[in-house]
């Protein structure tokens, strides 16, 4: 098949909807079928287009900013269903879906799959008087128009619901990540990485995240005092960096915990796996603030892949990332009570989360890895 990927979020620019395209673009050119990717252009895009070149990726750059990508993109996916015969369209998102609308891929009796996130399908960003209406009439005609729709999770699944589409046309296809980047580091590099950074010796609680009120760090640390006092040698790290980095400065120093908290800012991605091997549990309690949601938590899989065991709040598509009891554990959000209870246990039974940890991983070979993902949308996209 010549499969048509139009999409706002792409790489080089960095975030989970674009790491979500980049490998399932590649994962699809590993079955042999000729992918061509319109997308936006940025001044550092040529090295990363050159990678996916030779990974069978065609990129077809626009010049454009996210807002104004689905009507820019418009003539280059005209210009390239007229020099080749394109079998199936898919948008990443609901937006890029509007430029495979104007240009006319009905004509062209073109079937549309449409993958879904969570947050796009929930944004009321039009402050004019009647435009949101407008914006969300727009949005539930394009989502409507879908032959498919991909959703990551089941509450993403959920979120379709009101769009009035038919279950037919739902396929629950789950994020995943890589194993081959993210994997087990051995004890050696782990603390060469920790007096790197000047993290001191004993059980380390860490979080990646971009530092927003919905993403929990509140409720980490006013867990925390309470995880000190069964394990005064434990730290929580955490890495990001965000508009709410000075206000979780100083919660940590209102609760007396600072010595044991150590914001690290941006961690270079290569050096994630070893902090993620470095740490006895990963910690994100995502707190669901509308139209600001968790759709999945791609940050669970890449720490159980390095055999790191994960609590997260039972919020969003949190619970499709994380097999509670088995590769984690789900604590109600904004308990920081059931938190530091669910932390304590994990730091205080080494075995218990070294068995979540390796089934994590497992997990994340057998199912949950961007090629299976890939596969999924493969053989779902075959059949329109």
């Amino acid at each position: 098949m010549h499969i048509l990927v139009v999409t706002q979020d792409f790489p080089p620019d960095v975030g989970g909807t674009q790491t979500y395209a980049a490998e399932v673009a590649r994962g699809l050119a590993r079955h042999g079928h000729r992918i061509s990717v319109v997308c936006p252009d940025r001044p550092d895009a040529p090295p990363h287009d050159n990678e996916f070149a030779a990974a069978g990726v065609h990129t077809i750059r626009v010049a454009s900013n996210q807002d104004t990508f689905p009507i820019k993109a418009v003539p280059a996916v005209r210009r390239l269903m007229a020099e080749a015969t394109v079998d199936v369209a898919f948008a990443v998102a609901w937006p890029s879906a509007l430029a495979l609308l104007m240009a006319g891929v009905r004509r062209h009796h073109i079937p549309i799959a449409l993958a879904a996130h969570g947050r796009e399908l929930l944004l009321e960003p039009v402050r004019v008087p009647g435009g949101q209406a407008v914006y969300n009439a727009l949005r539930r005609r394009i989502v409507r128009s879908a032959d498919l729709l991909l959703p990551v999770s089941r509450y993403t699944a959920s979120l379709l619901v009101p769009f009035g589409v038919l279950a037919m046309q739902i396929q629950i296809v789950n994020n995943g990540t890589d194993p081959s980047v993210f994997f087990p580091v051995d004890t050696a590099e782990c603390a060469a990485l920790r007096a790197k950074l000047g993290l001191p010796d004993g059980p380390l609680i860490l979080t990646v995240s971009r530092l927003v009120g919905r993403k929990g760090v509140n409720t980490v640390l006013e867990a925390f005092p309470g995880v000190l006092c069964t394990h005064p040698r434990a730290s929580y790290v955490v890495a990001g960096d965000g508009p709410d980095r000075d206000a979780l400065v100083a919660l940590a120093s209102r609760l007396g915990i600072s010595e044991r908290v150590h914001f690290l800012g941006r961690i270079p991605y290569a050096e994630l796996r070893t902090l993620y091997s470095a740490a006895d549990v990963f910690v994100l309690p995502a707190r669901e603030a509308r139209p600001d949601v968790e759709g999945f938590g791609i940050v669970f899989l890449e720490a159980n892949a390095c055999a790191t065991p994960v609590i997260g709040a039972d919020t969003g598509g949190i619970p499709d990332a994380i097999e509670h009891g088995h590769t984690g554990l789900l604590i109600p959000p904004d308990d920081a009570a059931a938190l530091g209870k669910a932390l304590s246990g994990l730091l205080a039974d080494p075995e218990r989360a070294a068995a979540m940890g390796a089934a994590g991983r497992k997990r994340v070979v057998d199912a949950f890895n961007w090629q299976c993902a890939a596969d999924h949308i493969e053989a779902r996209l075959s059949h329109l």
